[in-house]
């Protein structure tokens, strides 16, 4: 061989842009996947948020646990053997109890008194209201009390309560 001529030992041939080339290369790979990125996101459709919001109970109402502590303390104490949660439809009763006895289960009695509450959409607009109507609209006690025993012993087995005067419908034996 002489001495003029010298061929680089792997074969490759460096040029003074050859750093940059690679750089740009890197640089456009990552382009690349971020586009491809994007494009996927948005070929996948995303739940939207509905306008819609059931009001269903749900046994997640009390992430703070202030309606917790509120309920434990009534139920530690002696003095207290009822105990009532009020409020308007949807304003998150049931919700309450069901997140509480999901933390602290228990046997328990539910008792609704919601047939009893007059509807404010039944009343027709333009007519008069006098108490004697009022009046005629609200139940009494005995009906109050009457339901209240109906639920306590429809809540409990038939068989429990065999002078009971509350008959419950029962399925035919097949």
């Amino acid at each position: 061989m002489s001495s003029g001529s010298s061929v680089p030992m792997n074969n490759k041939r460096t040029t003074p842009n050859s750093g940059k080339l690679s750089e740009y290369l890197r640089w456009l790979a990552v382009q690349f996947q971020r586009a491809a990125t994007y494009l996927n996101e948005r070929a996948t459709p995303t739940k939207t948020a509905s306008q819609f919001v059931d009001l269903a109970p749900t046994d997640e109402a009390d992430p703070s646990g202030v309606y917790a502590a509120a309920l434990q303390t009534a139920m530690e104490n002696p003095d207290v053997s009822n105990i009532a949660l009020t409020g308007p439809y949807g304003s998150g009763k049931s919700s309450i109890i069901r997140t509480f006895l999901k933390r602290h289960p228990r046997s328990t009695l539910h008792i609704s008194l919601a047939a009893f509450l007059p509807d404010a959409g039944e009343r027709v607009p333009g007519e008069r209201s006098d108490e004697s109507t009022e009046d005629a609209k609200q139940p009494s006690r005995q009906e109050i009390e009457r339901s209240i025993l109906q639920q306590l012993l429809y809540g409990a087995d038939a068989d429990r309560l065999p002078l009971s005067r509350f008959k419950r419908i029962k399925s035919p034996g097949i």
